[in-house]
């Protein structure tokens, strides 16, 4: 049941590809963690990494999905959410008074 380095390397390779983001406030407690873009969220990563494994290596066959997210949970610490925290209050508080004044004009 030994995956082949070549097959390994290719999800490794797929992985570090995606766009991940560093937390601005959460860096003190967790450098080297890692997000995902917001909308890396929403997409099915397995999908993608075989979407893009027949575009790129025609006939490497994928590996299963059970071992491809246990790459990416063991490997590489990477977050598939949006930091809790990654705003200041103050920008916060801006942020929502956009909003109120975009919606006020529309």
């Amino acid at each position: 049941n030994q995956i082949s380095g070549d097959r390994l390397d290719h999800v490794h390779e797929h992985i570090q590809m995606l766009q991940v983001t560093a937390s601005h406030y959460s860096r003190a407690h967790s450098p080297h963690r890692r997000y995902l873009s917001s909308e890396m969220i929403t997409r099915n990563l397995f999908d993608e990494y075989v979407h893009w494994l027949e575009n790129k290596y025609p006939g490497e066959p994928a590996v299963l999905q059970s071992f491809y997210d246990k790459i990416f949970t063991t490997n590489y610490n990477i977050v598939k959410r949006k930091p809790k925290t990654d705003t200041c209050d103050f920008c916060t508080s801006l942020e929502r008074e956009i909003e109120i004044k975009v919606d006020f004009i529309k």
